[in-house]
């Protein structure tokens, strides 16, 4: 996806998420989200959701971003993304970054966080039907993966995707006082 393209789409994102319009639909999301993940109350997803839209669709945070990080030409690569279901959409930094990048993305989806992701990538098709985002059930023939899960299934995906370009995250522990 072209820089300019991929602006735009950021752009649309920030008026689609703040509209009166799409209040409704996004309220059924919400309620869906709530329901598929005991963890995640109604406050937290809104909390996510607010901070989603303030930090990721800001079209002058990612304008900032491609001057330092300036698009190489390559062929379009099949990134693989297995996503975590531990906070709501938190996968959707990973899709944005495949995107800007110009890059497809194959997005294998938490059964604890599906209904965010499948908010946003609808959201993604209104813009552009054509973008290139795929849910899958299972990620065969990528060319590189980013997955992120528990220290046994990182285990796994280090040897599953051992031949390939990869980063995998496990488990991260934290205290706070």
């Amino acid at each position: 996806m072209p820089h300019a393209q991929f602006l735009e789409l950021i752009k649309f994102l920030d008026q689609y998420f703040g509209s009166e319009k799409n209040k409704e639909k996004i309220e059924l999301f919400i309620d869906k989200a709530v329901n598929e993940n005991p963890w995640f109350t109604d406050s937290l997803v809104r909390t996510a959701l607010n901070a989603i839209q303030k930090q990721f669709f800001s079209p002058v945070a990612w304008e900032d971003f491609f001057i330092i990080h300036p698009k190489k030409d390559q062929k379009k690569l099949q990134i693989g993304l297995i996503l975590a279901g531990n906070l709501p959409a938190i996968g959707l930094h990973d899709l944005l970054m495949v995107l800007a990048s110009g890059q497809v993305a194959q997005m294998k989806l938490s059964s604890q966080d599906k209904s965010l992701m499948q908010l946003y990538v609808g959201a993604m098709k209104e813009f552009d039907p054509l973008i290139p985002v795929h849910f899958i059930d299972r990620l065969q023939g990528m060319d590189a993966v980013i997955a992120t899960g528990s220290d046994f299934s990182g285990g796994y995906f280090s040897h599953y995707f051992s031949t390939i370009p990869h980063i995998i995250r496990k488990n991260r522990s934290s205290m706070a006082v």
